[in-house]
């Protein structure tokens, strides 16, 4: 082969490489943006509290979830004590204890005025109609559901995003008119196949 037929090839070699890589960035950045499907509910709940009820909902072993549990620190940081919190962890009851001690479930448990619960086959959740990992759902005093939603801004990000920011506004005072929704990012709730473990 020659010079130049070498070259051509080569040159064509390039092409493929750097159009794979694109396509696979293009997929990852889809998959990072699209959002869980979001739940249909009730908007009572029983009231009779004096602060406001924070209900989330996590896979153990969903990647994205460990963005959700950093912002839900945060969010009950800016609280300011206002909020009681219960974190529903997914456990499965084919799979022994172990399976839902993961990082997830470890730092929940370090969250001031949340209470972090197993939640056997989801029937806490699909009570809910939650389906995604990172769920949120925020009740005032009487019962009345203000917020639905996540609270981080793409799967696995942290940082400043509009579901946290209207938790915080919620709890903060603000007026809510009608119920605020935001997209939640995270792997399927109901999902007992996601096998990571993040234990660092």
């Amino acid at each position: 082969m020659t010079d130049a037929g070498r070259n051509r090839m080569l040159t064509v070699a390039v092409c493929i490489w750097a159009g794979a890589v694109f396509l696979g960035i293009l997929a990852l950045a889809r998959y990072s943006n699209t959002a869980g499907a979001q739940p249909h509910f009730s908007a009572q709940e029983a009231g009779g509290r004096d602060r406001f009820r924070l209900v989330m909902f996590v896979h153990p072993r969903c990647p994205c979830s460990r963005a959700s549990v950093e912002e839900l620190s945060r969010l009950m940081g800016a609280s300011g004590g206002k909020i009681r919190g219960e974190l529903y962890v997914f456990h499965p009851d084919s799979e022994s204890d172990e399976w839902s001690d993961t990082w997830i479930r470890q730092h929940a448990d370090l969250i001031p005025n949340v209470d972090v619960i197993t939640d056997r086959n989801a029937a806490v959740a699909r009570s809910y109609s939650a389906s995604t990992s990172g769920q949120v759902m925020l009740y005032d005093a009487a019962g009345d559901l203000l917020f639905s939603g996540g609270i981080t801004a793409a799967r696995g990000h942290e940082g400043d995003n509009r579901g946290r920011s209207a938790v915080v506004e919620l709890v903060s005072g603000a007026d809510a008119e009608e119920l605020i929704e935001a997209p939640v990012f995270g792997c399927p709730l109901f999902d007992d196949q996601l096998t990571g473990r993040f234990d660092d």
